[in-house]
């Protein structure tokens, strides 16, 4: 009886570690359409800046008109000049670009939970290779081995050669 106890014990913890898997794998897609999501409404708002530049201006103008930023000002000579609507552009622009960059850092987080939950890691490098470019390298943390080494220095021979 207590046998058969401990030949379920590994089909129970594979079970276990299958279910955790499929649960992180859907978090993070669910991780990644967020992201996509975010970046599409910021990149709508960027695009309608420039298609209707006259319901911006409106929040610019608000943004110029806080004590903060009226009291920019900067004499040149005897003209005194205003710095509130420049600096009520860079602010909001700095923030669009700040946004943009933590939802595409949200798409990267869930491709990365997914990643690291998947059993076939290669086709997921390569997937991940062919979205984000090149300069985004996968961290692992297996150690190459020695047939690695070898097709890492016959590729950069033939590198070398072309």
């Amino acid at each position: 009886m207590e046998r058969q106890n401990y030949d379920d014990a590994p089909s129970t913890l594979q079970s276990l570690k299958t279910i955790i898997t499929l649960i992180a794998s859907i978090a993070g897609i669910v991780i990644i359409l967020y992201g996509f999501k975010l970046c599409l409404d910021i990149f709508t708002l960027i695009y309608s800046v420039f298609t209707e530049p006259k319901q911006i201006a409106d929040i610019f103008n608000q943004w110029a008109q806080t004590s903060a930023l009226t009291s920019l000002k900067f004499t040149l000579g005897k003209q005194t000049y205003s710095l509130a609507h420049i600096t009520a552009i860079i602010i909001g622009g700095g923030c669009a670009l700040l946004l943009a960059w933590l939802a595409i850092a949200i798409m990267q987080t869930g491709a990365k939970i997914v990643y690291w939950t998947s059993d076939d890691q290669e086709a997921i490098k390569t997937i991940l290779k062919n979205a984000f470019g090149p300069g985004m390298k996968p961290v692992t943390s297996q150690q190459p081995s020695q047939s690695d080494s070898k097709k890492r220095s016959v590729l950069n021979q033939n590198r070398k050669s072309n």
